[in-house]
């Protein structure tokens, strides 16, 4: 529905309403356009209109979602379509039928629903409605051209709009019930009982108000209206959600922050649609705080300008406290799998600073910085070996971390700014979703392949600080945030399990057989020979009996020497000195797996000497304080390359403490004997370590 703020003035509105059903035998399909003519300046009935508008569209697609056939045989004068479709009432089949019809009378659009040949309810959907100047009449009843169009309606400034099947697909509609179909305007032809057209530029009649018919004496009360084609509400959380909510999902189950500075942690289960409280977080959790799910533990940022990182372990209900992140978390912090051993993280806190935990040493890396300072509504996501970033801090930027190149590109802007509450997922696949938070219900859809943004469909209401959003078995759940316990999920206009239509009397439900998938790698081939220099092109697919082709997620590579790769049916990487034993991993939509593995080398390139590694500061044997500000500083020389600085020189504790990277800087250190070790490698990929030992004593008692 159109915001309030971007209301203006306009003089006519299409409406199309177009339906696409399979048939159980033979595929139907019947569509019409309405005109809606609206008035010039925005009375509080023309208002009225554009929503009356979007509930045509959502009772549309319920309807052709549960209808097993169209029977164009029975349609009347002023009808424009009718579904007909047989469920099962209890204790005996129902034949329902639901027929739309234009009444002139009222210049609104009527849904009647007859259930075994008796009428149930009728409900006026639509108001406002009328003939315009370039519809035909006739003394038959209305005819149809027939069209295929998917079932999803959205409203878009000027008209509703109907998105196509591919798109449809994405968001986890059953293509089944599709066809494949493009958007295309009909007209319809009514019958002389409508009013007579107005002449060009005739002033119309002022319309009476909106009212209700009354239900006749036999008949059950008009329904509640359905439920929003775009998002439904669930659950409200156990408690009021605020800065450092956040959204995680195991593939099975959902987990969040509530924030709001509490420790609340806990599980939204999607089959029983209710919420449990879990073990509470260490500490408190605010602005910062995040979530990422990998191999079994929920890994967690506090945020409120704190360094601590946890992991949750999903199977004990226990939290662990791991290293804490470089530096401190606040506004902006996000978190997100990046694939075997890798968590990524962003700080936020109007900072650049980019890390990568290293699940396996408990270790932080530092790597490259973000173009620009990250704040409220920063959010990442990995996907085929990248890390996509919503910048948040009031602004539209919007970049991709290339793994394998270590390298940030820019790519096209939001929308609109995103601030606090913003919030990125993926499904997997080719799409990324993004709620734009900052006080708004804009819901985006970024399309990978071409780089493109597109609006989606908004938010119930707005969204604020903890704003979260993850994506779970085709569908999305948000967290609403703004100090409320609003839980949605994206709707994606199938009915309900209990709503699907069948023509016989349920039966127990019986277990799927489920086959494992089977994956082959197409390149490199087994026994390749690579530098380190080289960018390898990793190629492969998996097919499934019951899934058809895998992609996206579902195909993960990893390395025998740990080196992180990607996942996806085809990128390119490079690789460290070594003989990597390269496994391509396919998971089905059930869990069952199956791998397939080749054998590479990848060597130093040759005539590259590596660097000299060499450490100025602190000296061998030196003691520190635990709170002391410890300068270390050292530099290598490479034959090639020359002096080599940032990123190419790396420090790092025998006692996992993260250190940090470049010729000079400080930090402090935990209690105890620490071997600090100093590690250069040179642009084709050698290296050379050097090492002293030094002791931090612990403070006096």
């Amino acid at each position: 529905m159109r915001k309030p703020g971007n209301q203006r003035g306009f003089t006519l509105l299409e409406l199309i309403i177009s339906i696409s059903i399979s048939a159980l035998i033979l595929p139907l399909v019947a569509g019409v356009i309405f005109m809606l003519q609206l008035f010039p300046q925005r009375t509080e009935a023309d208002i009225q209109a554009q929503q009356d508008l979007q509930l045509v569209g959502q009772w549309v697609t319920i309807d052709a979602n549960r209808a097993s056939k169209i029977s164009t045989d029975s349609l009347g004068e002023n009808e424009y379509s009718v579904f007909s479709w047989t469920e099962y009432g209890g204790d005996s089949l129902v034949a329902v039928k639901v027929t739309y019809r234009y009444d002139a009378a009222d210049t609104s659009l009527v849904r009647e629903v007859t259930r075994n040949g008796v009428l149930d309810r009728i409900s006026i959907i639509a108001q406002n409605i009328a003939a315009v100047d370039d519809v035909t009449f006739s003394s038959t009843p209305p005819t149809f051209e027939l069209n295929s169009i998917t079932g999803l309606y959205q409203f878009n400034p000027g008209r509703v709009t109907v998105t196509p099947r591919s798109t449809v697909e994405k968001i986890g509609i059953d293509p089944a019930v599709l066809t494949n179909t493009v958007v295309a305007q009909l007209r319809a032809q009514f019958t002389t009982s409508m009013p007579t057209p107005l002449p060009t530029g005739t002033p119309r009649p002022t319309r009476k108000p909106k009212r209700t018919k009354a239900p006749a004496p036999t008949e059950t009360p008009p329904p509640s209206p359905p439920p929003a084609v775009a998002w439904i509400h669930l659950a409200n959380t156990p408690g009021a959600v605020h800065a450092g909510g956040r959204l995680a999902t195991d593939g099975a189950a959902l987990y969040a922050f509530r924030g709001n500075a509490e420790r609340d942690f806990w599980k939204f289960d999607v089959d029983t649609g209710n919420w449990t409280s879990l073990d509470e977080a260490p500490e408190n959790v605010k602005e910062g705080g995040a979530l990422a799910y990998g191999n079994g533990f929920i890994y967690a940022l506090r945020g409120d300008k704190k360094k601590d990182f946890w992991r949750y372990d999903i199977a004990s209900n226990t939290w662990q406290e791991l290293a804490d992140a470089p530096e401190n978390v606040q506004w902006g912090g996000s978190l997100t799998w990046g694939g075997p051993g890798t968590i990524y993280g962003i700080r936020g806190a109007n900072r650049k600073d980019f890390w990568k935990y290293d699940i396996s040493n408990d270790h932080w890396i530092i790597l490259a910085s973000a173009p620009q300072k990250l704040d409220g509504g920063g959010s990442i996501f990995f996907v085929d070996g990248a890390v996509y970033a919503l910048r948040g801090d009031n602004k539209k930027h919007f970049w991709k971390y290339t793994v394998a190149a270590g390298t940030w590109s820019t790519l096209a802007d939001n929308p609109d700014s995103v601030d606090r509450g913003g919030s990125l997922t993926g499904d997997g696949g080719g799409y990324l979703f993004a709620l734009r938070g900052h006080s708004s219900t804009d819901f985006w859809r970024y399309e990978i392949s071409t780089d493109t943004w597109e609006p989606f469909l908004d938010t119930p209401q707005n969204v604020r600080d903890g704003g979260g959003l993850a994506y779970l078995n085709g569908e999305l759940f948000a967290l609403r945030g703004d100090e409320t316990r609003d839980f949605w999920k994206f709707n994606t206009g199938m009915p309900p399990p209990e709503a699907i239509p069948i023509l016989e009397p349920l039966s127990e439900p019986t277990a799927p057989s489920n086959t494992p998938p089977t994956a082959s790698i197409d390149i490199p081939t087994d026994g390749d020979n690579f530098l380190t220099t080289d960018s390898i092109t990793f190629s492969g697919s998996a097919s499934d009996p019951e899934d058809g082709a895998l992609f996206g997620g579902s195909l993960v590579w990893s390395s025998s020497l740990g080196d992180p790769i990607g996942s996806g049916m085809s990128f390119t990487a490079s690789l460290g000195a070594g003989a990597h034993t390269i496994t391509l991993t396919a998971t089905d939509s059930l869990g069952a797996s199956h791998s397939t593995s080749i054998s590479v080398t990848v060597n130093t390139p040759p005539g590259n000497t590596p660097p000299t590694a060499s450490i100025d500061s602190p000296t061998d044997g030196s003691t520190f304080l635990p709170n002391e500000s410890i300068v270390f500083a050292g530099s290598a020389g490479d034959p090639e390359d020359g002096a080599l600085t940032g990123g190419s020189l790396v420090w790092s504790s025998s006692l996992g403490d993260p250190i940090g990277s470049g010729g000079s800087f400080t930090a402090s250190l935990s209690a105890g004997a620490h071997t600090i070790t100093l590690t250069a490698t040179d642009s084709q990929g050698a290296s050379d370590s050097t090492s002293i030992s030094i002791t931090v004593n612990s403070p006096p008692t």
